[in-house]
């Protein structure tokens, strides 16, 4: 019995140390409509499972939707208006160390369209 409490200690421990490795400050690049580089900036916020922050690129910053922790994955969306339309990006993340490792998917009037990329921690 006393085993299984300090496995469960160990996992409550982990868990936290993982939700205060996403704290901060994340930045990358990911391919834009064209195929260019776009740069995006994240602030990212767990707490007790729930994900808050914004996400900035050249379009503008924009506050994360429906953000979640699970385990050592994170999700969230981002809502904006492009050409009168809306489009929603839906991140889920794998985090590492030091990097997230994201796929993204767009939906919008033209489909859906996925595309994979990294952030790397610049900042608590």
């Amino acid at each position: 019995m006393r085993i299984l409490g300090i496995i469960l200690m160990g996992f409550t421990v982990a868990a936290a140390l993982l939700g205060a490795n996403i704290n901060g400050t994340w930045e990358g690049d990911m391919h834009g409509r064209n195929g260019d580089a776009v740069h995006v900036e994240m602030n990212l916020k767990a707490n007790e499972g729930v994900l808050t922050g914004t996400l900035r690129t050249a379009a503008g910053e924009t506050e994360i939707e429906h953000g979640e922790v699970d385990g050592e994955y994170i999700l969230f969306n981002v809502v904006r208006e492009a050409n009168g339309n809306q489009v929603t990006q839906k991140y889920r993340g794998h985090v590492n160390a030091e990097t997230i490792d994201f796929t993204l998917t767009t939906v919008g009037p033209g489909g859906e369209r996925t595309q994979d990329f990294i952030v790397k921690k610049i900042g608590s």
